[in-house]
């Protein structure tokens, strides 16, 4: 069974939260957070706190929050 959201960085520095399940193109893509410079390496949501994620790119690691609020805290 494949997971029906999920998350993508890109080679522009982009995350995308995306929905396999919606209708439209429109919601396909739920939500686009600023995330770095230069590409996305890696991206990992927390399997205890579901709303934060790690993402990993252009020397930094940010850990951010879904809703939006802030950027993240960033470690270099």
């Amino acid at each position: 069974m494949q997971p029906t959201k999920f998350m993508a960085g890109t080679e522009q520095g982009t995350i995308m939260s995306c929905n396999r399940k919606a209708k439209t193109p429109q919601e396909k893509v739920v939500a686009v957070y600023p995330g770095h410079i230069g590409p996305v390496y890696a991206l990992q949501r927390n399997p205890f706190f579901p709303k934060n994620f790690l993402s990993v790119g252009d020397w930094t690691a940010r850990v951010c929050d879904i809703s939006g609020v802030g950027t993240g805290w960033g470690m270099r």
